[in-house]
C-alpha cells in the first residue's frame, strides 16, 4: 500500500511539473488542452485561466511531494519525532495554501482569514515577535548557564536574527499604526504607496514585487545549500543549523506560495518556518552543549 501511495505521489509531481513546464514554454499548449472543456470551444479571459491552471498544478505538485515524503516514513504518535512534526507543519501550510487558493479564485469567501490585517497576517506578525523574544531568551539563557558553552558568534547571530524578526513583525503591523491610536509619521505616510507607516511600501509595487521575489529565490538557494552541507558534513556545530528534507520542503512551500499565489501570503508562511526553525536550533543546541557540571 505504501508503494502505491509513493508512486501515485511521484506521478502527481512528475505529471504536474511537465504540464507546468510545457504551458510556460508554449503558451498555446494549455489553450488547446482546455478547449474541449469549454462550452463553445472559446476560452474567455485566457490569461486568468492560464494563471489558475498554473496555481492548481502548483498545489498538486506540492501535495504530491508531501505525500511522497510522508510515505517514506510517517507516524504520528503522541510524541512525534522532529521530521514528523515538520511534516505536520508542512501539511498545515499546504492546507493554508489551498484555503488561499479557494479565497483568491472566489470558490470560498474567507476575508477574515486572508484579508489585509486579518487573522493570518496578525498570526504571522505574532510569530515573528515570538521568534524575536525567544531568541533574546536563548541568548540570556546561554550566557547564564555554565552547562551551555555556546560560541560568541552564535549569540551575535541570535541577536541579529532576533532584530530582523522584530523589524519584520513591526513592518507587518505598520509599527502599530494598524492596531493603535498611533496615526503614523506624516512624511513617511506621504511617501508610502499604501499610506502606511512602514519602509517596505516606500517602493513602487512592481519594484517591491521584484525585490521580494528575488529574496524568495535567495531563501530557496540558501536553504538548498544548508541542506547539502548538512548531508555532507558530520560536524556537530554544522548539524545545529542545517536543514533536513522536511524543513527544506517547508521552504519550498513558502517560495512556491510567494511566486505562484501571492507574495504577502508567503510572508505568513515564512513566519511559520522562522518560528519552527528557531525552536529547532534551540533544541539542537541543548542536545549538543548540555554537559554535566564538574567540580
Amino acid at each position: 500500500m505504501r508503494q502505491i501511495v509513493k508512486w501515485s505521489a511521484i506521478a502527481l509531481v512528475v505529471g504536474g511539473s511537465l504540464i507546468v513546464a510545457v504551458t510556460e514554454l508554449s503558451p498555446q499548449f494549455w489553450i488547446h488542452l482546455l478547449q474541449p472543456f469549454s462550452s463553445d470551444g472559446v476560452i474567455e479571459n485566457p490569461e486568468y485561466v492560464r494563471e489558475r491552471l498554473r496555481d492548481t498544478l502548483t498545489l498538486v505538485i506540492l501535495t504530491g511531494l508531501w505525500i511522497w515524503g510522508a510515505s517514506k516514513s510517517v507516524s504520528f504518535p503522541l510524541t512525534m519525532s522532529a521530521p514528523d512534526r515538520y511534516r505536520a507543519l508542512n501539511l498545515f501550510a499546504l492546507i493554508l495554501c489551498y484555503g488561499f487558493y479557494l479565497h483568491r479564485y472566489g470558490v470560498a469567501d474567507l476575508p477574515f482569514l486572508f484579508g489585509k490585517e486579518q487573522l493570518l497576517e496578525v498570526l504571522g506578525a505574532a510569530l515573528f515577535f515570538a521568534s524575536a523574544g525567544f531568541l533574546a531568551y536563548t541568548v540570556y539563557k546561554f550566557r547564564k548557564d555554565r552547562q551551555l558553552p555556546t560560541k560568541p558568534y552564535e549569540e551575535v547571530l541570535a541577536v541579529f536574527v532576533a532584530t530582523g524578526c522584530f523589524f519584520v513583525g513591526m513592518e507587518e503591523i505598520s509599527w502599530g499604526q494598524s492596531y493603535s491610536s498611533f496615526t503614523g509619521l506624516d512624511w513617511l505616510i506621504a511617501a508610502n504607496v499604501q499610506n502606511e507607516t512602514n519602509l517596505h511600501n516606500l517602493m513602487e509595487e512592481s519594484t517591491l514585487n521584484t525585490v521580494q521575489t528575488l529574496a524568495l529565490y535567495g531563501l530557496l538557494v540558501g536553504a538548498i545549500i544548508a541542506w547539502v552541507i548538512g548531508r555532507a558534513s558530520e560536524s556537530p556545530v554544522v548539524q545545529i543549523y542545517t536543514l533536513d528534507s522536511s524543513q527544506l520542503f517547508l521552504v519550498v512551500i513558502v517560495v512556491a506560495s510567494g511566486i505562484f499565489l501571492h507574495l504577502e501570503f508567503s510572508e505568513s508562511l515564512l513566519s511559520l518556518f522562522v518560528s519552527a526553525y528557531v525552536w529547532t536550533v534551540y533544541r539542537r543546541q541543548l542536545q549538543l552543549y548540555r554537559r554535566p557540571l564538574t567540580a
